[in-house]
Order: C-alpha cells, then sequence, then structure tokens
C-alpha cells in the first residue's frame, strides 16, 4: 500500500491559472466562513432580570421557550429558528405551530434531555433566583428568567436578549416601534382625567394583579389609576373594597367575561351599570412581549376614546 501523500488536496484544474490575488481572495472567504462557524458556537455569558450569570459553553442555538412572550420575543428579534420547544399555550406568530410543543408546567427531565437545550427561557414575575437555579438543576439546562413588570423594561428586555441571540436591525426596529408606540399614548392621554379601574384575573374567588403588578403599569400608562394598586400581587381581593371604590371601568380576559358578569351583576357597581366592564385580549395585554404596543393602544382607547377621534 503506498505511503499517505501529505500533501494538501487541491482542487483539479480548471484550465486557467489562478493568480495569486484571487487565491488570497478565495482564503480569506474560508476564513470568514470558519469564524463565522467558530463563533455561532463560541461560549457565552447572559445575565438574565434576576442577576444570575449564565455561561453557555456553545451559545444558544437550541433554546426551550416556555412561555408565550419569550416565543413571541425570540420570533421578533429574528431567533425564532432556534426554538426547538415552547408551550402549547403560543399561539403566535403562525410559525409557532410547527414548533413542539412540551408541558411547559411539569416539563420532564427526559423530555428537556431529548431536546438537548442549550437554554431554557421563561417570563416568570414570581421566581427567585434561588428557585430558577432549583429549577435548573431540575431541567438539567440553565434557565434564563425576565420578570419585567413595566412597559419600558419589557422593551430594555427585548433589547438585552437581542443582543445575546438575535438579529440587530430587527431587534432595533422591534424596539423603536414599541418606544413610538408608548410616546404617541403618553402625548394623547396627558392631562386627561384619570379614569379608576380594577382588572380581574381570576373570577371565582375575586383575583387581582395587584401591587407593582404588569397590568396595574400599562393601566396607569393608559391614563388610568388601578384601584387595587397596593393589593397583595396575585391575591383575592375583598369584594367589599370592590363595592366601595365602584371603578369606572372593570377589566377581565374576554373568555371569562360571561362569569364575571354574572359574579358582579348584583352588587350594583357603576362599571356593569354603563357598560364598562370590558373584555381585554389577554395575548397583547399580559405577555410581556413586542406586542404589549397593540395592547398599550388597545387599553388607551377604552379608557380615553377621545383622545384618539379620528385615529
Amino acid at each position: 500500500m503506498p505511503p499517505e501523500d501529505p500533501r494538501p488536496i487541491v482542487p483539479a484544474s480548471t484550465g486557467r491559472k489562478d493568480s495569486p490575488l484571487s487565491l488570497r481572495k478565495a482564503l480569506a472567504c474560508l476564513a470568514v466562513v470558519a469564524a463565522t462557524l467558530v463563533n455561532a458556537s463560541a461560549a457565552q455569558v447572559v445575565v438574565d432580570d434576576l442577576g444570575r450569570k449564565i455561561t453557555l459553553p456553545h451559545g444558544a442555538q437550541r433554546i426551550i421557550a416556555i412561555d408565550p412572550s419569550s416565543v413571541e420575543v425570540l420570533f421578533a428579534i429574528g431567533a425564532g429558528s432556534r426554538i426547538v420547544a415552547t408551550t402549547p399555550f403560543s399561539n403566535y406568530p403562525p410559525e409557532v405551530a410547527k414548533i413542539r410543543k412540551i408541558d411547559a408546567l411539569t416539563p420532564s427531565r427526559e423530555v428537556i434531555a431529548a431536546l438537548r437545550p442549550d437554554l431554557i427561557m421563561v417570563a416568570d414575575q414570581t421566581l427567585t433566583a434561588q428557585r430558577a437555579d432549583a429549577k435548573s438543576r431540575i431541567y438539567g439546562a440553565p434557565l434564563f428568567v425576565t420578570n419585567a413588570s413595566t412597559y419600558e423594561a419589557v422593551e430594555s428586555d427585548i433589547r438585552r436578549i437581542g443582543g445575546y441571540f438575535g438579529d440587530p436591525k430587527r431587534t432595533a426596529a422591534t424596539v423603536r416601534e414599541m418606544a413610538r408606540t408608548l410616546a404617541d399614548v403618553r402625548k394623547r392621554v396627558a392631562n386627561r382625567p384619570r379614569r379608576t379601574v380594577f382588572d380581574i384575573v381570576w373570577v371565582k374567588p375575586l383575583m387581582t394583579a395587584g401591587k407593582d403588578s404588569f397590568i396595574g403599569n400599562l393601566i396607569a400608562t393608559a391614563g388610568g389609576i388601578d384601584i387595587a394598586c397596593d393589593a397583595p400581587k396575585y391575591a383575592e381581593y375583598p369584594v367589599e373594597k370592590l363595592i366601595a371604590a365602584n371603578p369606572d371601568f372593570i377589566l377581565v380576559a374576554s373568555e371569562s367575561l360571561p362569569a364575571a358578569r354574572e359574579s358582579l351583576g348584583r352588587l350594583g357597581l357603576k362599571a356593569l351599570k354603563t357598560g364598562r366592564l370590558c373584555p381585554i385580549p389577554d395575548d397583547y395585554t399580559v405577555r410581556p412581549g413586542p406586542r404589549l404596543a397593540l395592547g398599550l393602544v388597545h387599553l388607551a382607547k377604552l379608557l380615553h376614546p377621545e383622545a384618539f377621534a379620528g385615529k
């Protein structure tokens, strides 16, 4: 058997002589491709909203997004192709229909291991750093947590996540549009009377989002006053306090409207008498993602339709 030829393999002659310049260009292109491949799997350190530094040995090429808002953020920044699994509740954008769905509430370690994720993303206002670390150990994969409680914090999260995993142009365009909508709504509702509002998270027992909540911030930005802004977060709210406050508007998820009307119908509340028990689109108002801009406009038009006359 002849000895192995130590010389590098070169393409067969094409019938023309390549100049040293063209060869240098070819080698430069190969170097760029090689660098791109290396960077695609290079180690990366990211920081989540809990201040946890997470080291990703090979970057985040495979992501499990276990809530709908994380899915929407990743698609908005141009990283939707990295999602390998999500929750059955994810319904936007349309491309999500092709992504595998897993039980996001109690995902098994075996299912997650089979998906080989580099990272698991979740938007959750209740997780602490300690619980997030514990979940990471259970899942066998790092957990990246966002917990934005304001519109502007969502913008900041999208900008940061886009810097880690997204396309710079798409990220910038998404944040720019959210900022433009925010400025427009603030201008329209400025100096208008503040409408009192109560948001129903659960009908029986009556529950609301409470202090420092995401929906409370959205109500305030849209020109309203959340009557439960000092209540414990996501706790049962006394019906007597609701009757005493008698808000101008009561907001409830669209699918819960019939139950809310039946439960509150005998309380003599002003909002029900004036037809201001209002269904709101959960997808736009409770998901901390890019479509929050639509939710903000929806709420502002609801509370101050006169500010949008002619639009």
